[in-house]
């Protein structure tokens, strides 16, 4: 991870769990405060690249709350006491594991914890760098993205050649569609996306070779 340059973020993402949901990192390279994006399983994997790289954790931020996203959620907080934000629309997922799908797959994962509730247009700073919250409803009705200079947390919204699912309960092919069109591609195309699974991509590519979006 890059260091030596005071003026932008670094960007880190590792997978974690059995989906390899992506953690991913935002840091502010003066202070080393670190906004954590998706926490999703591995608790003490997370905690061990923070210790490992000298980070200080901020907050944690949920792109929605779907249970891959949210599982190390409640044993960083008792670890850490650090702050959740996500948007209202998405706390019932976040809350109810039937609604996080987790419930049925053998292990419930929910947080009952205080939440701080963010929507379009909302600044959330990683150190002393803002992030923009992006209203991307589609995958979930509370589904967001994270835009600051140079690139965009999308969540399970847009991938690397793919879109999110739109087969699940509070979904909708259209609106995500309509959602990555007006408010992901609508960015410069050298925009780098970091999605919620896979690798990450930019705004160029996902115009030019997305299939799902011709």
């Amino acid at each position: 991870m890059e260091k030596e340059n005071k003026n932008y973020l670094v960007v880190k993402y590792f997978a974690v769990g059995q989906l390899e949901t992506n953690c991913i990192f935002i840091i502010d390279p003066a202070s080393l405060k670190t906004c954590i994006v998706d926490p999703g399983a591995d608790p003490d994997i997370i905690l061990s690249e923070l210790k490992n790289e000298g980070l200080t954790p901020d907050k944690i931020i949920i792109t929605h709350g779907h249970y891959d996203h949210i599982g190390a959620v409640e044993d960083l907080v008792k670890e850490t006491g650090i702050p959740v934000f996500i948007h209202k629309k998405d706390e019932p997922l976040l809350r109810d594991s039937t609604k996080n799908f987790s419930a049925f797959l053998g292990k419930e994962v929910s947080y009952k914890g205080q939440l701080n509730f963010v929507e379009q247009g909302s600044r959330l700073y990683a150190g002393a760098f803002p992030l923009e919250i992006v209203e991307i409803p589609g995958h979930t009705q509370g589904s967001i993205g994270l835009k600051a200079d140079g690139f965009l947390v999308a969540g399970d919204t847009l991938f690397a050649g793919g879109v999110g699912r739109t087969d699940l309960p509070g979904a909708s092919e259209t609106q995500l569609i309509k959602s990555i069109k007006e408010k992901i591609l609508s960015l410069p195309d050298e925009t780098v996306v970091y999605p919620g699974h896979g690798p990450e991509t930019t705004v160029r590519e996902e115009k030019n070779d997305n299939p799902f979006l011709r």
